[in-house]
């Protein structure tokens, strides 16, 4: 019969950091990166802000 075992969790970190050293992270879609853009500058302005509040109100 097996007996169970513990993986320490510095065990997970160091896999962790070696997966990330090979695996590039994903870049963000355009299409993603486009809409924040838009939307964190109309949050720039008061007029917008509640353009956005009253937009999502309902």
């Amino acid at each position: 019969m097996l007996k169970p075992f513990a993986i320490s969790k510095p065990v997970h970190e160091d896999v962790r950091a070696a997966i990330e050293a090979v695996i590039p992270p994903r870049r963000v879609p355009w299409r993603k990166r486009l809409f924040w853009a838009v939307v964190l500058r109309v949050l720039r302005s008061p007029r917008g802000r509640t353009w956005l509040a009253n937009r999502h109100l309902s």
